[in-house]
């Protein structure tokens, strides 16, 4: 599967790409967590460049949490 050329991906793939479980994407979707659209018939469409920024935020925000926790003993 070549996930990397795909605009859009679906949530089975999404899951298989991060290596969670589909009901994780899913989760993501339903929290705002995951930009995501319904396409009809097809069920959720994500993108795979915002499925990356998401991604590369939530990196960013868990490591300055963890230099703020570090910084303060």
């Amino acid at each position: 599967m070549e996930i990397e050329r795909k605009r859009w991906i679906m949530p089975k793939e999404a899951a298989e790409y991060l290596s969670v479980y589909v009901k994780t994407i899913y989760r993501m979707i339903y929290i705002q967590n995951l930009p995501a659209v319904r396409i009809k018939r097809a069920g959720w469409g994500i993108d795979r460049k915002k499925l990356n920024d998401t991604l590369e935020r939530e990196m960013e925000e868990n490591e300055r949490r963890w230099k703020k926790i570090h910084n303060w003993r």
